[in-house]
């Protein structure tokens, strides 16, 4: 098998078990078990906007499919989190954090819409896309069962596989499943971690 088929194959294995990782997260939305962060969601899903962007023109061929597929699954759980939160709701809850992340990425949307340095727009929204998270990992503190581990788990797969889906290697095809792939990771671990804390401080108390 060419090096063109691998690539290939693993790039839509890769946005198939991305798309098996929503499934359930999405599930959880709507029954009202999980509850994500809209704002760290939004932030991804413009982050999104700005890697695709990048990859096009750093050619990352079949590494498109994950980066894609992860840009519509993000916009799409920002809608039903806020259609579950009510707009009012989910701006009343946000903090200055929130809206510096959310400021980041617009700007880094901007520097790619002024046709301003691709390398520098990439880097910057990967950066707020990283302190994206933190609200995310907040709320997991406060409350793990209410954040899903599944589609941090699948993610770092898809991720890990869009990698050996990219035909050419640069800043701006690699940055962002890569930073991707570290960071669900850190989340999967997090959430474990949070939650077997949690289930030990219960057997204690008993």
């Amino acid at each position: 098998m060419n090096t063109e088929l691998l690539q290939l194959a693993a790039g839509l294995l890769a946005g198939a078990i991305g798309l098996c990782g929503y499934i359930p997260y999405i599930r959880g939305i709507v029954k009202g078990v999980v509850k994500p962060s809209p704002v760290s969601w939004l932030i991804w899903a413009l982050l999104g906007i700005v890697s695709l962007s990048g990859q096009v023109e750093g050619g990352a061929g079949f590494g498109l499919v994950v980066t894609a597929g992860t840009t519509a699954g993000c916009a799409l759980i920002v809608l039903l989190a806020v259609r579950r939160t009510r707009i009012r709701a989910a701006v009343a809850a946000s903090s200055w954090l929130d809206g510096a992340c959310l400021a980041g990425a617009i700007l880094a949307l901007a520097l790619l819409m002024g046709q301003a340095d691709r390398n520098a727009a990439v880097i910057l929204s990967n950066t707020v896309g990283a302190i994206g998270f933190i609200p995310t990992v907040a709320s997991a503190l406060r409350a793990p069962s209410r954040e899903g581990i599944s589609v941090y788990a699948f993610a770092a797969v898809k991720f890990a596989l869009s990698l050996a889906a990219l035909p050419n290697w640069n800043i701006l095809t690699v940055l962002y499943p890569a930073l991707c792939l570290a960071e669900e990771i850190a989340m999967v671990g997090l959430l474990l971690f949070v939650r077997a804390s949690s289930r030990a401080a219960r057997i204690s108390a008993k």
